[in-house]
């Protein structure tokens, strides 16, 4: 009964994204807003504001959905590495390519610069940790944080579980998932963590969930 309201979060927390690139690019700042309510104003750019804490909501419901998941499938021996890498590859590259294809038919037409470094860094979800995403499409950045969690579970678990012969290959992938995270902001993937962990709350009474989350949530808004 909980994951139709996750999904919801998820809307809610994709289209505050949207508003957030929205406001960024079409409305001029605070400050230069003259406006006779100023309630209104304050209520507006405080709820379009919030693009960066609605990708930690992403991040948290990512961990929960597929870390608490994975990691519960490992408990019970039933994770397998080969689909589970599988299922995340189609699930990020299925929308990446023609998004990124998009995003280059638009700089040519446009005539906004862009390059091959650039279009190469975000294939491989690098952009912000070894160089710029593609210029007109800045919102790429928490792809790679999504990516490398996804490469950093799954090899950790594959390492724990794999044959001999195969441990080395999840080593370089646990190797290689620490190297690009430490290049960006530790912050993020204690929110993943954050919500792997939550996974594992579900057995709890609503009523106590309630009584921790609300406390919880309210100090967060705060």
């Amino acid at each position: 009964p909980l994951y139709p309201l996750l999904d919801a979060m998820r809307f809610v927390a994709a289209a505050l994204v949207m508003f957030n690139h929205l406001r960024g690019r079409q409305f001029v700042s605070y400050s230069e807003v003259e406006c006779t309510n100023s309630t209104v104003k304050q209520v507006f750019y405080c709820v379009t504001r919030l693009g960066v804490e609605s990708v930690v909501v992403f991040f948290v419901l990512s961990g929960f959905l597929v870390g608490g998941l994975s990691v519960e499938r490992f408990m019970r021996s039933k994770y397998d590495p080969r689909k589970y890498f599988i299922d995340r590859f189609s699930r990020i590259y299925t929308p990446l390519l023609p998004n990124i294809a998009i995003t280059v038919g638009a700089c040519i037409y446009f005539g906004f610069r862009t390059s091959a470094r650039e279009v190469l860094i975000s294939l491989a979800s690098l952009q912000g940790a070894f160089g710029p995403s593609i210029a007109i499409n800045e919102s790429l950045w928490s792809l790679t944080y999504e990516v490398w969690f996804y490469m950093l579970c799954g090899g950790l678990l594959a390492l724990f579980q794999s044959p001999l012969r195969y441990k080395w290959i999840a080593f370089s992938v646990v190797a290689a998932s620490a190297f690009v995270l430490s290049r960006l902001q530790v912050a993020y993937l204690f929110a993943w963590l954050l919500g792997s962990a939550a996974f594992f709350l579900k057995g709890w009474r609503p009523g106590l969930l309630m009584c921790v989350g609300l406390p919880l949530m309210a100090t967060g808004v705060f």
